[in-house]
């Protein structure tokens, strides 16, 4: 097995989902969710068992609260993922990465600020 194509196999199928939905779903809400479905699947498939994969707030012992995430990767043995009118909060102790999810980088400007959103 060679992991450098099976990996590129992958990210090809990834790709092709990740443009269907913008050609197909005209929405931009909906399409931007729809999005953000499909990575979260594809990190379940492919990540241990032990990472859960979803969306929600991340928060610390002191009660702040992050922005809404794309993508929380957390560890399931450590803490508990709370689960409010169905919203997900994650303690920062159990977050592994956070993400968020766009279709595109048009400009310097946009990626800088993903940057700088990344960093709070």
């Amino acid at each position: 097995m060679k992991l450098s194509s099976t990996f590129k196999k992958i990210s090809k199928q990834f790709i092709v989902e990740f443009d269907e939905i913008s050609t197909e779903i005209q929405h931009n809400l909906s399409a931007g969710e729809a999005r953000e479905d499909t990575l979260r699947e594809l990190l379940k498939k492919y990540l241990p068992q032990r990472a859960g994969v979803d969306r929600g707030f991340v928060i610390d012992v002191h009660g702040k609260e992050s922005k809404q995430i794309d993508v929380v990767i957390y560890d399931r043995t450590v803490g508990t993922a709370f689960e409010i009118s169905g919203t997900k909060y994650f303690p920062c102790e159990a977050v592994i990465a956070v993400g968020e999810v766009k279709s595109d980088i048009n400009s310097e400007k946009n990626f800088r600020m993903l940057l700088v959103k990344s960093n709070r």
